[in-house]
């Protein structure tokens, strides 16, 4: 089998770094201030704060994703925690990642990215307890998929503006227009985009090409993959 998802990991980390760097300056906010009411600079909204620059970086599984996500922000001198109960020990301090279980990741992340695939028991794996943990103004990244947050405790907490939530993927895709998530100023939903790139897409056409000509000579290729494997990759 082969999965092309190694490279369009490349366009969806670029795109959850921005996100993370976009929540965390809060640039929606102010931008829509100034063009809708006017506001230079709005009190209301804050100044400055813990950007993505030397912050406590939280990482819902070590997938394809993260793991590219983790390589665009070592320039940051970002501090990492990853929660991925199948990433051996010695792996995690090979790419200088800090192991914690899940409760930990939330209370100790100024920003949390999740990357973790969707599967039967990832459905629902962040909860409202988790929820509850985030520090006042962190800020959560989904670029992985909808069903792995419950909206429900989702709503209920995002409502009380403690966290910014970028959301590129939602439960269902999109919302119904009436779906209270889409009018929180703290929520800020995506129309599922962060695979987009000119540059991943491209990348995916020449490791097929190659794995069509390495399959053809019976010799391995870059994306290959076990088909049990297959419904497990991010």
């Amino acid at each position: 089998m082969f999965s092309g998802n190694g490279a369009i990991a490349l366009n969806v980390a670029e795109a959850t770094v921005a996100m993370m760097i976009m929540g965390a300056r809060r640039w929606i906010d102010h931008a829509l201030a100034y063009r809708e009411r006017g506001m230079w600079r709005d009190p209301a909204l804050p100044l400055n704060g813990q950007c993505l620059l030397g912050a406590t970086l939280g990482l819902v599984s070590c997938s394809t994703v993260a793991r590219e996500v983790v390589r665009l922000l070592r320039p940051f001198r970002a501090r990492i925690l990853v929660y991925d109960p199948f990433l051996p020990l010695q792996e995690a301090r090979r790419m200088r990642l800090k192991p914690v279980e899940l409760e930990t990741l939330f209370r100790e992340s100024h920003i949390v990215g999740v990357h973790t695939p969707l599967l039967p028991e990832t459905v629902g794996l962040i909860r409202g307890g988790h929820l509850r943990l985030l520090r006042e103004n962190s800020v959560l990244v989904n670029t992985s998929r909808g069903k792995v947050i419950d909206h429900d405790a989702l709503l209920e907490e995002a409502r009380t503006g403690r966290f910014v939530a970028v959301l590129d993927v939602t439960d269902p895709e999109p919302l119904s227009p009436d779906h209270p998530l889409r009018h929180l100023p703290s929520v800020i939903i995506l129309p599922h985009i962060a695979g987009a790139g000119f540059y991943g897409y491209h990348r995916i056409g020449e490791l097929l090409v190659r794995a069509v000509e390495a399959r053809a000579k019976r010799q391995p290729f870059e994306g290959e993959v076990p088909l049990e494997r297959y419904e497990r990759i991010a």
